[in-house]
């Protein structure tokens, strides 16, 4: 995150992007999400990382899996998490 954060304007989120797709295409099968969200936990993220971590790791679980699954991985977000699942 701390090399992300020295890259200029745009480039830090597409940084972050990078990061979240890294974890999600070497996670444990199955559970790929789960490395990815909590990434998007850390509390060290900033109120702009965070909800990019959160809208593009959800965003991408509707990619990776069946909708249905997709909508059950949400179902186990907090309230606010809930709130950057896809549509």
């Amino acid at each position: 995150l701390s090399e992300c954060r020295k890259l200029p304007g745009k480039y830090s989120l597409s940084c972050v992007k990078g990061f979240i797709q890294g974890l999600l295409e070497h996670g444990n099968p199955g559970i790929e999400y789960k490395n990815a969200l909590n990434f998007c936990r850390m509390p060290i993220l900033s109120t702009e990382e965070r909800v990019f971590c959160l809208t593009t790791a959800l965003g991408d679980v509707k990619t990776w899996y069946s909708e249905e699954r997709a909508r059950a991985i949400c179902s186990e977000m907090t309230e606010e998490e809930r709130t950057y699942c896809p549509k």
